[in-house]
């Protein structure tokens, strides 16, 4: 059992290594979002903050890192707006879906979008097998598309990662 594991995670993480995505050209059916899917979602107020710069009034959280990244999001000179993505926002990566957890549009000269996944320890290395092989699945989907991905656990510095 145990070398069948071994076996399956060295495979999955070859198949993570040479992930593509392409971005579908615009016209194309799916090449954009349905704006029905951004309906207003029932949002537990003590389980969010207030924003201004959000697309809605509330902004929920689902930790306190999370809580801490918005209200840092807020409050950021060059962060024009930024949102908690929705529940149904996915990724499909060879390992499963991911479902990262805000977007973000940032100006100090030119307009540049992030998105980013707040987590409490940033370091791959300290993740799970399938969590990590999710990470560098989103970087990969995310780069195709010329939109910034990471994790990080504060709002102070927001700056592009270079890969």
């Amino acid at each position: 059992d145990k070398a069948i594991d071994e076996i399956n995670r060295a495979l999955s993480s070859r198949i993570i290594d040479g992930i593509q995505y392409e971005q579908i050209p615009a016209g194309s059916p799916n090449a954009e979002w349905d704006m029905s899917n951004f309906k207003d979602e029932v949002i537990d107020v003590d389980q969010a903050v207030t924003a201004k710069k959000s697309l809605y009034e509330y902004v929920p959280f689902d930790s306190q890192v999370e809580r801490r990244f918005a209200l840092g999001m807020d409050e950021h000179d060059e962060v024009r707006y930024f949102t908690k993505l929705p529940r149904w926002f996915e990724i499909e990566t060879p390992v499963g879906r991911y479902r990262p957890d805000w977007a973000i549009i940032k100006t100090n000269g030119d307009v540049v979008y992030f998105v980013r996944e707040t987590k409490s320890d940033t370091d791959p290395r300290n993740k799970r097998d399938s969590e990590r092989d999710k990470f560098f699945s989103a970087i990969a989907h995310f780069k195709a598309i010329n939109v910034d991905f990471d994790w990080t656990n504060t709002a102070d510095r927001l700056e592009a990662v270079s890969r």
